[in-house]
């Protein structure tokens, strides 16, 4: 080996005794390429340039600038460059002008790009024509002595930044020419142990050259499919360690661009994300690294602290997004993925409980705010893709495994005082989730639950929740249950009036919260509770009005009538107010019996299981919202339920309810109006 380093690199104590190492690497590069030519490099090039590419995969600085269409792209993350978009035929589809961060452009990538949205200068589906055989019998042995020295370099950590520097400047050279690219993916593949320690050097090398290594990578995975899964391996072995780098520091501070470059061009593609979920379990990874993050951000009672969102806030967005486009792309077989997942929505069950501000006001940090919404966006759009039909299932396990987390979740119940407390710990849990028992779900006699929103901890974060409320919604729609046949079989074990009071109790607390917040009772508190507030009014925050409410009118269907508008007017503070006594409680009385009472109807009236279809469902919605009010398209739809505004309907169902008016409509019945000689 020593010898062999000898005739393709300068020794160590050469690059010692140079004035400047990296040009004596580049020079030596030279002298490769006039080998692997057998003459002038720039003329063989030139000569094999021909001006046409399957890829543009230009690369994007912050400075630049590309353009979005969600006609074309496979993906909303895709972006093109200015020049491919010109070149281009997008006369009436769906354009954004989008800011790149360090990223390529996907003109000519038949896995982000449909093939009509290519430019005149890509067409992604062009054959490569194979180097001849002279000058590939010229280039591999010459290549193959190189990376196998690139390789020893990088392990033994000696000069690796101007070497690899100067290798990086001769490929990316070469790989203008989409045969020597080809080519080089090939060899680079065949090299022993190369792409796992070039993966791994991001730790190693400096800032601007991982950017250069990113860039050859990327041109390479795109060019050449067989090379694209064998690197997609060795990112997915690799992607774990990043995560474990980051809870070893206590934060996500160095982020490693190899993770945020490639998880997305490769998990987008669905016949790697296919290979990879089927023989190297890829949601199983991504799973284990959300739990591992978890683990290291929760507090003693299992629920994630607010200093999670500072410390792995970005590394956790990135791993959901990664799991959802990876259950977008193919589907999954569920194995043991419902259980971890379970878990981790424990984890996020209850985080951040808010009490209401008696005294002075309380300010705190709300910085980092996006990244609880983020994830709960996130989870919302999983816990869909988990029930409906992304996933081989059986709903009733699923439900039943469910309910367990749930019951595990709400605590300890004390009889004697009422109140729910002492969430268990993070290792007990883990223990009865693997139970088959039931605790406070399973109690045949109602319960006397002692709270008082807002002096008491509330927390409108309720994915368990959420997520039964999704499974349960989905078994009604594939199947006729009787009501034997709910508690007899899909929840065995539960006894409706232990499970009424319990699953009830949360949703009704964070309706409870929102309106005392609209009532006023929450203004000496800080910021938080109104970022809360307006996430829970957000039809398209974690779906949690339309959630909550499906639970509360479950819990209606079993739970003993009396006892449950009890519970309700307790939570609301209004036990005394059916005693006729004429003074006010409070000034947040009548506001407060507006609420409550528009609950109760909505409880008994909103029904999704009515008999009515999707369309009719939409039809009434778009009715509630233009009753009220005028509105514009977009603010119609963020009004709307996602489920419903996404429906592929919309557009027929608004043009047969509504109709539209434009700018200079509205001016002419305005003039009308307003001039009245």
């Amino acid at each position: 080996m020593e010898n062999t380093e000898l005739v393709i690199l300068p020794t160590d104590e050469d690059a010692a005794a140079a004035e400047n190492v990296q040009s004596l690497y580049q020079q030596h590069m030279v002298h490769l390429q006039k080998l692997m030519f057998d003459g002038d490099p720039t003329e063989a090039l030139a000569q094999m340039d021909t001006g046409e590419h399957r890829l543009c995969s230009a690369s994007w600085t912050y400075d630049d600038v590309g353009y979005s269409c969600r006609t074309c792209g496979l993906d909303p993350s895709r972006a093109i460059c200015v020049p491919c978009f010109q070149n281009g035929n997008h006369t009436g589809h769906d354009c954004s002008l989008v800011l790149a961060c360090d990223s390529y452009c996907d003109c000519g990538d038949v896995t982000a790009w449909k093939h009509d949205g290519f430019c005149s200068k890509h067409d992604g589906t062009r054959d490569i024509k194979p180097l001849q055989d002279k000058l590939a019998n010229s280039m591999r042995p010459v290549l193959v002595e190189l990376f196998k020295c690139w390789k020893n370099k990088l392990e033994s950590n000696k000069y690796v930044n101007e070497l690899t520097a100067a290798i990086l400047e001769m490929l990316l050279l070469l790989c203008n020419i989409e045969s020597l690219q080809s080519f080089i993916a090939m060899n680079i593949m065949s090299s022993a142990g190369l792409i796992e320690i070039l993966i791994k050097s991001e730790m190693l090398l400096k800032k601007d050259i991982v950017k250069e290594l990113l860039h050859l990578l990327m041109k390479l995975i795109m060019v050449d499919g067989s090379f694209k899964y064998v690197f997609a391996r060795e990112f997915l072995n690799y992607y774990p360690s990043v995560v474990k780098e980051s809870i070893k520091k206590g934060n996500d501070r160095r982020l490693m661009p190899m993770l945020y470059n490639f998880s997305r061009a490769l998990f987008v593609d669905p016949s790697i994300t296919r290979r990879l979920v089927e023989e190297e379990n890829v949601l199983g990874i991504l799973f284990t690294c959300v739990e591992d993050l978890f683990v290291a951000s929760a507090g003693d009672n299992g629920r994630l602290q607010s200093t999670m969102w500072e410390d792995f806030g970005e590394i956790t967005m990135h791993i959901f997004e990664d799991i959802e486009v990876v259950i977008k792309n193919v589907t999954v077989p569920l194995r043991d993925l419902s259980r971890t997942w379970l878990r981790i929505l424990s984890f996020v069950q209850e985080m951040h409980p808010i009490k209401r501000q008696v005294g002075t006001h309380a300010e705190e940090e709300t910085d980092n705010m996006e990244v609880p919404r983020s994830m709960s966006y996130h989870i919302s759009n999983i816990n869909s893709l988990f029930v409906g039909g992304a996933f081989d299932i059986c709903c009733s396990t699923l439900s039943y495994e469910c309910v367990k987390a749930i019951d595990i979740c709400l605590g300890f119940y004390n009889p004697a005082s009422g109140k729910l407390t002492d969430p268990i710990e993070s290792q007990s849990r883990m223990h009865l989730l693997a139970s088959s028992d039931l605790r406070l779900l399973s109690l045949s006699e109602w319960p006397n639950i002692a709270c008082e929103v807002g002096l008491d901890e509330i927390s409108i974060h309720l994915p368990l929740h959420r997520f039964f409320s999704v499974v349960l919604q989905n078994v009604l729609r594939k199947c006729q249950l009787s009501r034997s046949d709910v508690f007899g079989h899909l929840l065995k074990g539960c006894y409706t009036n232990g499970f009424s009071a319990f699953l009830m109790e949360h949703p009704l607390r964070a309706r409870v919260f929102s309106a005392q917040f609209g009532a006023g009772m929450w203004g000496k508190n800080d910021d938080i509770a109104r970022i809360y507030f307006d996430w829970y009014l957000n039809p398209h925050w974690l779906e949690g009005l339309e959630s909550d409410l499906f639970l509360l009118q479950f819990c209606a269907a079993f739970a003993p009538a009396d006892l449950y508008v009890k519970r309700i007017l307790e939570r609301f503070e209004l036990s005394e107010y059916l005693s006729l006594h004429l003074e006010k409680s409070s000034e947040y009385e009548p506001d407060l019996v507006r609420e409550m009472l528009m609950l109760l109807v909505q409880i008994v009236k909103e029904r999704q299981f009515c008999g009515l279809t999707t369309s009719q469902i939409l039809k009434r919605e778009i009715i509630y919202k233009l009753a009220v009010e005028d509105m514009t398209r977009n603010k119609l739809i963020e009004s709307i339920p996602k489920h419903y505004s996404q429906s592929d309907n919309f557009e027929k169902n608004l043009d047969m309810v509504a109709i539209y008016s434009g700018p200079s409509d509205w001016k002419e019945v305005c003039v009308n109006y307003f001039i009245v000689f």
